[in-house]
């Protein structure tokens, strides 16, 4: 490859489009049920959050506009996960209805946060809700192959719910160093 595109290109940016763009392939698995496709195209499209992040900074090209952006399609990605989920487990959503309403709640009154603060809809970076969005990721396809435990749905739900609790207090704080790592530090 040619020094200029390794140099130019913002890698990290191709891998959040690249997992944006994911979407529509998984939900054509979904639709058709194919499980096993599913999880592997699914692995590989969260797998690139796990790299964007750390491509952006050792290329010079971490920025809050690229912050944003991937917190964007982190939170596009998320609600796509819900839709899949239950196309693959639609029990998940009569059973547990009150946890995932509590999951909502909780990103209805960081979203009203940060708008009623900054005047947009911010998704800081901190490590609990990267830890959120990682358990997130991970309980999509667990549930497809196992089955929803309780223990399971518990645990991503109270890292989500406090996830949101740290960015709304963060944000009330007026802090904008999205990449910080947690409110109280």
């Amino acid at each position: 490859m040619c020094e200029w595109c390794v140099k130019r290109i913002n890698w990290a940016d191709v891998l959040t489009w690249m997992r944006l763009g994911s979407i529509v392939p998984l939900t054509v698995l979904a639709f058709a049920r194919a499980e096993i496709a599913f999880i592997i195209v699914y692995v590989l499209a969260i797998t690139t959050d796990l790299f964007d992040g750390m491509l952006a900074r050792a290329q010079g090209f971490s920025s809050p506009k690229g912050a944003e952006f991937d917190g964007t399609v982190d939170l596009v990605f998320a609600a796509a996960g819900l839709g899949w989920l239950y196309l693959f487990a639609p029990e998940v959503f009569t059973t547990y209805w009150p946890h995932l309403f509590a999951v909502a709640l909780s990103f209805a009154i960081f979203f009203a946060a940060s708008w009623a603060k900054l005047r947009k809809l911010a998704m800081p970076h901190l490590w609990l809700g990267k830890l959120s969005m990682f358990l997130f990721c991970a309980i999509v396809p667990a549930i497809i192959l196992f089955g929803a435990q309780n223990w399971m749905v518990w645990t991503v739900v109270i890292v989500i719910v406090l996830s949101r609790i740290e960015m709304t207090i963060f944000v009330l704080k007026g802090r904008t160093d999205f990449d910080a790592k947690s409110v109280f530090f």
